[in-house]
């Protein structure tokens, strides 16, 4: 997931989420809600906006989710985003990660072999895959199925 529409800040990290993109997280939340699956852990960049976007999302959802922060994801690779999955642990069997653009859309174009195509993730945008896997060490790029992709403007219609 990419962080919500965010104002303006003098320090990029410290950026917080505009009234607009706590209104598109509460409306991706509920779309997360009646789609699934419901994330057992979430993962988001330590920047204002994407642990706002984190908290925001896992209170719509209404079920108790551990948040962790971490400070790599901020304005990093597709291949760290790799990395950070493969290291989550194995009891998890479904999580969430929350962070920036290009490195978001870059990881799930990355991770996708087939299922819904993957545009540019605008702000709140969300994307589902099925990993086909036992354990998060053996994710391999391109063998994700992507089960949905969408918006809020998206997630309106389907709500």
């Amino acid at each position: 997931m990419r962080h919500a529409q965010a104002a303006a800040a003098s320090n990029d990290r410290d950026r917080p989420l505009s009234a607009t993109g706590r209104q598109e997280v509460q409306i991706m939340g509920q779309l997360l809600k009646l789609r699934g699956p419901l994330p057992q852990l979430v993962i988001a960049s330590d920047a204002v906006r994407t642990m706002e976007t984190a908290h925001i999302l896992i209170d719509t959802v209404g079920v108790e989710t551990p948040l962790r922060a971490a400070t790599e994801l901020y304005l990093t690779s597709p291949d760290r985003w790799l990395t950070t999955l493969r290291d989550i642990d194995a009891q998890v069997s479904t999580a969430l990660l929350v962070g920036h653009n290009p490195g978001v859309t870059g990881f799930a174009q990355q991770l996708r072999g087939g299922g819904r195509p993957i545009d540019e993730f605008g702000p709140a945008h969300m994307a589902s895959f099925d990993l086909p896997v036992e354990q998060w060490r053996s994710i391999e790029p391109g063998k994700a199925l992507c089960r949905w992709f969408l918006g809020p403007r998206d997630a309106t219609f389907l709500i």
